[in-house]
């Protein structure tokens, strides 16, 4: 920086130097928050175990859907509608229709199948935000919640 005259000259290497601290520091708070983020999903998998026995098909949080072939206990099934509706939905909406993340609705899915879907739902989109779901759910389950997602027989 060239100071002179009572005014302040950012030279070219010094706005250079300023900008990759502030995107280190971007950098960072990403990482921070990408990290906290996985800490609050764990602890909602956490609280949607204590609570899963509480969910009933007849209190579902999603609706009626229609599932695919492989079907989780009952128990599951809960705890992953339960996953849709608050840890995705706090991206996606609550209602899914769009928030952070694109909405999730049959309409926004057409064009994708379930394993597209499925895939995205258990690896994520590091770039775009969305964390991997791997270590929270499996392939069979990641498929089971695609279907539902697409409302497909």
């Amino acid at each position: 920086m060239v100071v002179g005259g009572g005014s302040a000259v950012i030279t070219r290497k010094g706005a250079t130097e300023m900008m990759k601290l502030v995107v280190t520091s971007l950098q960072r708070v990403l990482a921070t928050l990408f990290a906290f983020a996985t800490l609050l999903v764990f602890l909602n998998c956490v609280h949607a175990n204590a609570v899963s026995e509480k969910v009933s098909d007849s209190q579902d949080p999603i609706g009626s859907a229609r599932t695919p072939p492989f079907a989780p206990s009952l128990k599951r099934s809960g705890e992953l509608r339960y996953l849709l509706k608050h840890d995705c939905g706090s991206c996606h909406g609550m209602t899914l229709k769009g928030g952070l993340g694109p909405a999730l609705t049959r309409d926004a899915l057409k064009g994708r199948s379930v394993e597209e879907i499925a895939s995205v739902i258990r690896y994520g989109r590091s770039a775009l935000g969305m964390p991997p779901w791997s270590p929270f759910l499996s392939q069979e389950e990641a498929l089971w919640l695609a279907g539902i997602l697409k409302d497909e027989d």
